[in-house]
């Protein structure tokens, strides 16, 4: 999964950005042998590499460099899906869940317009500040997610999603109670399942839908990630443990099957 801040500030030589440097950052993945490109585009509430009516385009300057093909009419988003394409390779599309780098008030307004809804209960860290994330105890912060899901899946010939839970500092919910509550997330992984078969079967493909979650089933059941009951009810296609930013190839994995 292409990381959607530092691919935006560091992969494109030009601001602003233009198609064909796209297509050639896609070619130079499917040289590799990749089947499959990911890229995310949605995190901390706002859309990445194309405009919403419903969501609010990432305001971090790097990402303004999208802004003049969109403008032209000209969808990154729509590019990156086409090319990947090209390549016989497959595309998902990147969701973070309750993604927070820590910077107060670096997220979309919808979240800060909603205090009631924010996490306040977090685990301890230099980058848990309250305020970025939402608590998914409320049916307000599902549907907000859902609702992003469902246009990405619906508007977009994606061949599926990826739901990214970096780790545990971004916990979905309050951090003392997050084991009682992984039957709601459980609820939401089941409804969008349930919405992604149905696109599927309207555009005649099977859509993957897989996470990334934190490298131990302990630490999955203390973020409210029920994995066991994910895999055992066939809700995720595939499940991808790693810590943040790497893989710990000593981590228990074998857990996980």
């Amino acid at each position: 999964m292409v990381d959607l801040s530092g691919f935006a500030s560091l992969v494109f030589p030009t601001d602003p950005a233009n198609p064909d440097q796209i297509r050639r950052f896609v070619d130079n993945v499917a040289l590799s042998g990749a089947d499959v490109f990911g890229q995310e585009v949605f995190a901390q509430g706002w859309v990445l590499h194309f405009r919403s009516d419903n969501y609010e385009y990432d305001a971090r300057p790097q990402h303004q460099r999208w802004v003049q093909m969109l403008d032209a009419g000209i969808t990154p988003l729509e590019v990156f899906i086409d090319q990947s394409h090209q390549n016989g390779m497959k595309f998902l599309a990147g969701v973070r869940i309750n993604d927070d780098h820590g910077a107060p008030g670096q997220a979309a307004r919808w979240i800060h317009d909603h205090p009631e809804l924010k996490l306040k209960d977090l685990p301890p860290g230099k980058f848990n500040i309250p305020g970025n994330t939402l608590d998914f105890t409320f049916d307000q912060v599902r549907d907000f997610y859902f609702g992003a899901v469902e246009e990405i899946v619906r508007r977009f010939d994606v061949d599926g999603l990826e739901l990214t839970f970096r780790s545990c500092n971004h916990f979905p919910f309050p951090r003392s109670i997050s084991r009682e509550r992984q039957p709601m997330m459980t609820e939401l992984i089941r409804r969008i399942r349930e919405m992604m078969d149905g696109a599927g079967r309207e555009k005649g493909k099977s859509l993957l839908l897989g996470v990334r979650v934190p490298q131990t089933l302990e630490e999955c059941h203390d973020c409210g990630l029920d994995i066991p009951t994910w895999a055992g009810d066939e809700l995720v296609s595939y499940v991808s443990p790693g810590d943040m930013m790497y893989s710990d190839f000593n981590a228990p994995y074998d857990d996980f099957y």
